[in-house]
């Protein structure tokens, strides 16, 4: 049986995700710690796009595949949370800020 992650080892272990879509699978444990499913959806890998999605090793651009962002995921771990966090148009710099505001939260 696989050991189940601690709040702050979900958070850590999802912000090395930046511009990556998560298998549904990922989203469950990252999401599974807080006490809730994360959503899924169906997307496109377009990882030459400017601020694309990157479904991460043995993937090319273009495969469809279900599961979520890694920045969204995140995003609805905050809202859970009732953490605020500073708005970001960016997949990267969005995931980093939802990321940190958690953890501080954690750490009160």
């Amino acid at each position: 049986m696989e050991k189940k992650l601690s709040k702050l080892e979900a958070i850590n272990k999802l912000q090395q995700c930046d511009h990556l879509f998560l298998t549904p699978e990922g989203v469950k444990e990252c999401t599974e710690p807080f006490g809730f499913k994360g959503s899924v959806r169906l997307a496109t890998d377009t990882r030459s796009q400017f601020k694309g999605l990157n479904f991460g090793e043995g993937f090319k651009e273009g495969d469809t595949a279900e599961g979520q962002d890694a920045d969204v995921v995140a995003a609805e771990i905050a809202r859970r949370l009732g953490v605020s966090y500073e708005p970001m148009f960016g997949r990267g710099s969005a995931l980093r800020e939802c990321c940190e505001a958690v953890r501080e939260h954690l750490k009160k």
